[in-house]
């Protein structure tokens, strides 16, 4: 195996131990359900809304990863995906990738990672469905993207309002191109 692979999955696994070592832990699952939900009861979701429609939102998180790493949200507190607004929730996420597509440009734009967290266990940390999407380029390395990731979650700072509402700002007026 490749040595930076290696090292990699080394600093990874390193990450995750330091972290559960010297983190506080979690609630029980008993308790999850009592958690209050930071999406709504702050109502956070309209705050940081980039776009809708009937029945979701594209939001931007306070700690965004990377340029354009945004959150699928449904406009109603669920933990789960509703089968009803299907139709709703793909275009939701055609839309995310269409103006990632034309914000960053078909030549860079290669993919992106989509990751959901269900449960404690998972680290899933506000109890409302949601998807994190993060745009990848075309020739980037995953294994860096795993270790930012990785570092990130332990090490990050939120933004500041102020960058945040520049952060909501930029990306409300890509989507409104889109």
């Amino acid at each position: 195996m490749n040595r930076k692979v290696l090292l990699g999955l080394a600093v990874i696994a390193g990450a995750y131990w330091f972290s559960s070592k010297l983190l506080l832990p979690k609630p029980s699952l008993d308790f999850y359900p009592l958690l209050p939900c930071a999406f709504c009861t702050n109502n956070l979701i309209e705050e940081r809304k980039v776009w809708s429609n009937a029945d979701y939102i594209v939001m931007a998180p306070h700690q965004p990863l990377v340029p354009g790493h945004l959150l699928l949200v449904p406009r109603i507190h669920t933990n789960q995906l509703n089968p009803s607004t299907g139709n709703n929730f793909l275009t939701a996420e055609s839309k995310i990738l269409e103006t990632y597509s034309q914000t960053f440009g078909e030549q860079k734009f290669g993919g992106i990672v989509k990751i959901q967290k269900i449960g404690l266990a998972a680290g899933q940390t506000v109890p409302h469905y949601h998807i994190h999407y993060y745009p990848r380029m075309k020739n980037s390395s995953h294994l860096g993207f795993q270790l930012w990731y990785a570092w990130d979650s332990l090490f990050g700072r939120p933004l500041t309002s102020t960058r945040l509402v520049e952060y909501i700002q930029v990306w409300k007026s890509y989507f409104s191109i889109v």
